[in-house]
């Protein structure tokens, strides 16, 4: 939701959001995947590097709506600020898994509406036409005002 000139927003599952400002991408919310887990027992040395890489299934939700785990959701503690200019992206796995970073700061640095930039990056994922490529929906909004 955006009021006035602040983002408060609430995630779970694995869906990203984003800020855009100045050509680069804020990340603002996190993946609720065995990934971060993972990483979380890597940097307090339960498990080595290769184990928390390795991990076969270190993509599998551990948290959604729907689950018989599913422990809450990820709440801002405090509104993201918004500046005029800046684009606000949500997006599946199916987009950041298959664009880089850079590919989506180029789209978005692009004099395109918000309609128009998100087109952009579907079109550059059906031309990478991966195999096993997963679904990708992106919702882009730009604060104008």
């Amino acid at each position: 939701m955006i009021r006035s000139s602040m983002l408060y927003w609430g995630a779970v599952g694995d869906s990203l959001l984003f800020v855009y400002r100045g050509g680069i991408l804020i990340p603002v919310n996190h993946k609720h995947t065995l990934e971060n887990t993972l990483q979380e027992q890597y940097l307090s040395g339960e498990i080595t590097e290769s184990e928390a890489l390795g991990n076969p299934q270190r993509k599998t939700l551990v948290n959604y709506l729907g689950s018989e785990n599913f422990r809450s959701m990820e709440l801002a503690e405090e509104p993201f600020q918004l500046y005029k200019g800046d684009k606000i992206m949500l997006c599946s796995d199916g987009v950041y898994n298959t664009l880089t970073e850079m590919e989506m700061e180029t789209i978005l640095s692009r004099p395109l509406s918000p309609y128009d930039a998100a087109q952009a990056m579907i079109d550059l994922i059906e031309e990478k036409r991966l195999v096993h490529q997963d679904n990708a929906t992106v919702i882009i909004v730009e604060r104008r005002w």
